[in-house]
């Protein structure tokens, strides 16, 4: 997946449905972008913190608490974009340092917990079938 500034998005009657826009409030947009803005789906991962020089640690921070119990809307949006639906993420920040970025090292998280509760169902099968095994002789 990639990260993709909303600027490079100048095709209004383009498909955007695989577009994931990951930005905050746009009421100071002009009504060109907010027009545009309602064409990608929004995400409830938007950085809303300001700190220029923390918002990232802030961010991260926020974002795992928000996903750590593996509930929640920003949880449910994660796994939606780790399951690979969507092309690209969309934010106003990227190429520069972006919450994009850290989202989708979330979703990587997501994908290795998922795979690794996986394994463990797996593992947890052929245990019990062992189990039968012996049992049954």
């Amino acid at each position: 997946m990639k990260t993709i500034n909303i600027r490079n998005i100048t095709n209004p009657s383009a498909d955007y449905s695989n577009v994931v826009y990951c930005a905050g409030n746009y009421s100071f947009w002009s009504q060109k972008w907010k027009a545009l803005t309602t064409m990608v789906n929004r995400s409830v991962l938007a950085n809303h913190f300001k700190d220029k020089d923390n918002w990232a640690s802030l961010y991260k921070r926020w974002l795992w608490d928000k996903i750590r119990n593996r509930r929640g809307a920003q949880y449910l949006a994660l796994n939606e974009i780790a399951t690979g639906e969507y092309e690209a993420l969309a934010c106003w920040c990227t190429p520069l340092e972006c919450h994009c970025d850290i989202i989708l090292k979330a979703c990587d998280w997501i994908i290795a917990d998922q795979n690794e509760a996986h394994d463990q169902q797996v593992s947890d099968h052929d245990d019990r079938q062992a189990q039968l095994n012996l049992t049954e002789q």
